[in-house]
């Protein structure tokens, strides 16, 4: 946040340099933080000078940086061409009956109107990216932003919904559908991988004879892999919001389905009266209970490649839409003695932390420290630490069960898709546990 009357320059405490930034809204100010320790922080300078920033105006329908050119539908905002510069290809599938990143409202018996009423699209351009807003006063599509950074492969959009705009639907009726469609062309019908936290599985192969597989619940992101005009190519489509994408093609239950490349991502099922024991027929104003009235925001994040696909790439692509940097603004006396730092590193991209935290067997000088592997591959991986570590044990995932100890330095063996616990010893001074396990380095 900037102060009224007031612009920003941030600079890296570290380097020195000053970090790339564009005013997002009034008074509001975003930068590009750049190499940020994985477990750790950075820190940056804000120095404030007269005058307010903005990013510059324009009437425009096209997006393009190094990697993508884009271009949206003037009557609607609806996504009409994609390419991916580097590859050669087009991405969207013009010749689907469904619009990319188009707001589609249906039910059992098949499309419903969903009217979008007169379009007022906006281009803002500036050092870090250049966005399009497209707004559709008095629906309940009311806005659409489509972002794209100046210098990383990547297209963001962030859809609203206005459920108090939307039509009523009774007890008797069949339920109402909103959701987001992603038509992607290529010359057959695709390999679906869905991330379910422990990296990436096939849906149907992947699914036990019977399971349903014409949908998916995604933690954060799906790959969409085949050909298209005879290369390889992968598209990793991450979300943020919806809570479940029906993929349009493929059967029921497992089996030989035609997929239809087309990911229907539901933003919510809208059904607005209920037949309760107790009351009768009662009007829901919501089904999420404190969001009565408020907009819903769906935000979803692409990127492709020519190639097999990358699941470690895949994973760190929706991550840092869903997991975003943390930035918190401190006094002057509570600046860190370092720059920059951090808690832990790992030399392998394909293994993560999920967890540090307070082992269970209730030993002050013991923690857990949970690592999961998400690209599929068998490997090693070294752990670095400032935090003084006497002793290394592997144990079970409940806690309970000593496997065996780990020597030091932390190396450790990791299968594709396994997590590992281990539980770490730090002596540290202290009669009660403390919270402050980042002042335990020397």
């Amino acid at each position: 946040d900037v102060p009224e009357g007031q612009r920003v320059q941030v600079r890296d405490v570290a380097t020195q340099e000053l970090a790339s930034g564009q005013a997002v809204a009034p008074g509001q100010w975003m930068f590009l933080a750049k190499d940020v320790p994985g477990s750790g922080y950075r820190t940056y300078a804000l120095e404030f000078t007269q005058g307010e920033a903005s990013a510059r105006k324009e009437t425009s329908l096209q997006l393009e940086n190094p990697y993508y050119r884009l271009q949206v539908r003037e009557s609607d905002g609806a996504v009409v061409s994609l390419s991916d510069k580097q590859a050669g290809t087009e991405l969207v599938d013009t010749k689907s009956p469904m619009k990319f990143n188009a707001l589609n409202r249906w039910n059992t018996t098949g499309t419903l109107p969903a009217p979008v009423g007169k379009v007022e699209i906006t281009h803002e351009d500036g050092p870090l990216f250049s966005r399009l807003i497209v707004r559709r006063p008095g629906s309940f599509w009311p806005e659409t932003e489509i972002t794209l950074p100046k210098d990383e492969k990547r297209v963001e959009f962030t859809n609203v919904l206005d459920r108090t705009r939307m039509p009523y639907v009774a007890s008797l009726q069949p339920g109402e559908y909103y959701s987001f469609d992603f038509p992607v062309k290529f010359d057959s019908p695709v390999n679906v991988w869905v991330e379910d936290g422990a990296g990436y599985h096939q849906i149907p192969d992947d699914y036990l004879p019977g399971a349903r597989t014409d949908g998916a619940a995604p933690q954060h992101s799906l790959i969409l892999a085949g050909d298209s005009g005879g290369k390889k190519i992968n598209i990793v489509l991450a979300q943020r919001e919806s809570f479940f994408d029906y993929l349009p093609g493929l059967p029921g239950a497992k089996g030989p389905g035609n997929f239809l490349n087309v990911v229907r991502a539901l933003a919510l099922r809208k059904q607005d009266e209920g037949d309760t024991r107790d009351l009768g027929m009662v009007n829901f104003e919501n089904l999420e209970p404190g969001l009565e009235g408020l907009p819903l925001r769906f935000t979803f994040a692409l990127t492709s490649n020519e190639g097999k696909p990358d699941f470690t790439q895949g994973y760190e692509v929706a991550t840092a839409l869903n997991v975003p940097l943390i930035a918190a603004r401190l006094l002057p006396h509570t600046a860190p003695a370092k720059a920059t730092g951090s808690f832990f590193a790992l030399d392998s991209r394909n293994v993560i932390i999920t967890a540090f935290k307070p082992s269970t067997d209730g030993n002050p000088d013991h923690y857990t420290l949970r690592l999961q592997e998400i690209g599929g591959q068998n490997g090693e991986v070294e752990i670095a630490t400032p935090l003084q570590i006497s002793e290394v044990a592997r144990t079970n995932l409940t806690e309970e069960q000593v496997l065996g100890a780990q020597p030091l330095p932390l190396k450790v063996e990791v299968g594709a898709h396994q997590t590992v616990a281990l539980r770490l010893t730090i002596p540290h001074k202290s009669k009660t546990r403390s919270n402050r396990w980042w002042e335990w380095e020397q």
